[in-house]
């Protein structure tokens, strides 16, 4: 315990002599540090100095302040306010601070400004009371001139706006990916954020929002998402599968509750912790720890609910609700029901703060008047900062505000990948470096089956979503340079090879109409659509069945969830659905001898492998149980890769298949090598490619950030954010 009945703890400068002997303290003790912050600030030196702590200590219990310090022009009406603050008798002292408020607030009653001077008998009866009468018409005179500054400065405060860089040989980052999680405390005071080091270790720091000094605390590996506790003394955070806190006074983390793939946490005035995850609703857990329940449930449609912000009173939480092909909006639940309102569409979730929702669109930060109560916004939404980080994951909320006013934001990069330096390499299975076939803005690979080529998407300009576009390049092994494929500049994303390596089929966005298309890989000719699609819906291209007739994709609907679908190549190319389970299923690979199906389902929660037979048939069989994404086959079927863990913890994994009999059998899974993924954001995402040996793989890998965009962007903060709106 850090206090205690008879422990000296504060600044020794502005203790007072009673807190400097240890004893009981009450409000005089704040009056006390009034009266040296005053001094201070008039005189520009410290009411009572010592070369250290314990000559500080001692002037205080037996000096007295230079007052000789003050400045000319200081009238004797400050410094009797002052001195009445600095008595060192706590009974003479001025008893409440309300009192100096109510003084400075209050117009005085008239008094003489020359008194007749008494007799001496009189003046030595009449002193103690005279002393109080003066003490009182001197105190209220010069508040007169003090409240005209104090209430002009605490009204009219000016917007001040400053940076906060990473800490010396370390960089801001989230989950692997160059990115700003932060939030500053609800009181203001300080400022948690995470940022890895040169030897790769990602840990949570705390810097004083003073102070150019930030301190790591220790045993906060790979944390992400930090979220402070109402009091300001305690963090919360995620790890790849655990909620965690931490005091940040000192001390272990603490293991609250089981919470894979976290996404957001918010702690409530009430000791309750509402936090979400991937592929899931929101939960709660007593913030000592505990069994987490579910607090909202998904829909159909609904990928996940995530970052999660309490409403004053309690009884209401904002979060994101997380919808393939974006379409992401706003949502608040109530704690006491789980029912869900919709508000508006967002690029994020929001934060309540003094009146207002913040939010982003477009990577603006943005607040729109809310009725906390009713659940009603007025007004239009006005921009509060520009440039905001959004995009690393879905609905990431970026910044953070304090109750005093001060806000906080990453900046610098508004898309997941917007001017990031990818390279694309080729790696063993050990995941040793063979090759390097570029760097770029790349999110999406596939290798021709002969080995020779890799085709990728790839942005130029914006990033993804951005309006920045994408078209697809050919990367030749043997080291000529890349050739691009398409030229439209529409998005063309998500490439597939045809098994016979002639054909790349791709989905597109040309004319605001997305769609399948399919060209020559030799680039002689023009693309041919194959396929238009209605609405919002985008196809995810998965893979193509061995025998060249039919092509797989996922279609990612806001109101259909996620599903696979087939596409004949021959006759009317009428599309259908392949699988009809949970509206969770993706990433759908047929095996080489086009018998059997691998994908990617979320119906239980985490995502995990399974297998079927195609294009029907009876039986299904697991093949993951800890969580795994992006299945592929070997090329003779006899192996099937996938993708375990996420961020830093995500690896290659393979298990070994047997498929005889009608019964396929599979081994244990066994990790490869490593691979800190890029993306992953949505159901078609090609983080990796497999050659058909499956002795080499083709792989995403973050490198440094293009020039002109700063991979290490500093947080933004802002001090009294609402003057400057209203301004």
């Amino acid at each position: 315990a850090l206090t205690a009945a008879g422990i000296v703890l504060g600044t020794a400068a502005y203790m007072s002599p009673e807190q400097a002997k240890g004893r009981a303290t009450d409000k005089r003790t704040d009056v006390w540090a009034f009266g040296c912050v005053l001094f201070e600030m008039l005189s520009g030196r410290r009411a009572f100095q010592g070369e250290d702590v314990s000559d500080t200590l001692a002037a205080i219990l037996r000096g007295e302040p230079d007052w000789t310090a003050l400045p000319p022009g200081v009238s004797a009406n400050v410094t009797s306010v002052i001195r009445r603050c600095l008595e060192r008798d706590r009974k003479a002292r001025i008893p409440d601070a309300s009192v100096i408020r109510f003084l400075l607030h209050e117009q005085p009653a008239a008094v003489p400004t020359v008194l007749a001077a008494p007799s001496e008998s009189v003046r030595r009866s009449a002193w103690p009371t005279r002393l109080a009468l003066a003490a009182l018409v001197v105190t209220t005179l010069a508040g007169l001139g003090l409240a005209a500054y104090f209430y002009r400065a605490s009204t009219d405060r000016p917007t001040t706006r400053f940076l906060v860089s990473a800490p010396p040989g370390t960089s801001f980052s989230t989950g692997g990916r160059p990115a700003t999680s932060s939030a500053i405390s609800p009181d203001g005071t300080k400022l948690a954020f995470t940022a890895r080091d040169a030897a790769g270790k990602l840990q949570l720091w705390v810097r004083p929002i003073d102070s150019f000094v930030a301190a790591p605390l220790p045993g906060t590996d790979e944390a992400m998402f930090p979220f402070w506790s109402p009091d300001s003394r305690s963090l919360g955070f995620f790890t790849g599968s655990k909620l965690l806190r931490i005091d940040v006074s000192g001390g272990p983390p603490q293991t609250l509750c089981d919470a894979e793939n976290g996404r957001g946490g918010a702690w409530s005035r009430n000791n309750v912790i509402v936090f979400g995850r991937n592929a899931a609703g929101l939960s709660r857990v007593p913030a000592g720890g505990g069994e987490s329940t579910a607090l909202t449930a998904l829909e159909t449609g609904q990928i996940d609910h995530r970052f999660p912000s309490f409403l004053p009173n309690g009884s209401h939480v904002l979060f994101y609700l997380n919808q393939p092909a974006g379409g992401g909006a706003l949502y608040v639940a109530s704690m006491a029901t789980g029912k869900v309102t919709k508000l508006f569409s967002s690029d994020t979730g929001a934060i309540y703060s003094r009146g207002y929702l913040l939010f982003a669109r477009g990577g603006t930060l943005l607040a729109q008047k809310f009725d906390a109560d009713s659940l009603v916004t007025a007004g239009d939404a006005l921009p509060v900062a520009e440039q905001l980080e959004t995009g690393i994951f879905g609905g990431m909320l970026g910044f953070s505000a304090s109750e005093a006013g001060t806000l906080t934001y990453g900046t610098g990069l508004s898309t997941a990948y917007a001017g990031q330096d990818t390279q694309v390499l080729v790696v063993d299975r050990q995941g040793k470096t063979l090759q390097t076939l570029g760097s770029g803005n790349y999110s999406g690979v596939d290798v021709s089956p002969d080995g020779a080529q890799v085709v990728a998407h790839r942005h130029e300009g914006g990033g993804a979503g951005q309006g920045g576009g994408g078209d697809l390049w050919l990367l030749p092994l043997r080291g000529d340079a890349a050739v691009r494929f398409t030229f439209d500049g529409e998005e063309n994303a998500f490439p597939i090879w045809s098994p016979d390596g002639q054909r790349i089929a791709f989905s597109t966005g040309r004319g605001g109409k997305s769609g399948i298309a399919q060209k020559p890989a030799s680039g002689g000719a023009e693309e041919e659509r194959l396929i238009e699609l209605p609405g919002s819906s985008v196809a995810l291209l998965n893979s193509w069945s061995p025998d060249g007739q039919t092509l797989l994709y996922t279609l990612a609907d806001p109101k259909a969830g996620s599903e696979i679908w087939k596409l004949p190549l021959a006759g009317d190319r009428k599309p259908s659905r392949l699988l009809t389970m949970s509206q969770r299923e993706s990433h759908a690979t047929v095996s080489p001898d086009g018998k059997w199906l691998a994908f990617q389902s979320n119906r239980a929660g985490l995502p995990e492998i399974f297998v079927k037979p195609f294009p029907s048939g009876l039986g299904q069989w697991q093949v993951s149980n800890r969580g795994a994404r992006s299945p592929r086959w070997r090329g003779d079927g006899k192996e099937l890769f996938f993708l375990t863990g996420r961020g830093r913890t995500a690896a290659v994994a393979s298990v070994d298949v047997t498929l005889s009999g009608g019964t396929p059998q599979f081994s244990a899974a066994k990790p490869l090598f490593s691979h800190e993924e890029i993306g992953d954001t949505h159901p078609g995402n090609q983080a990796y490619a497999v050659f058909r040996d499956g002795q080499r793989f083709v792989l995403l890998r973050a490198g440094d950030v293009s020039p002109g965009v700063a991979a290490n962007s500093p947080i933004g903060v802002v001090a009294n954010w609402l003057e400057g709106l209203r301004r």
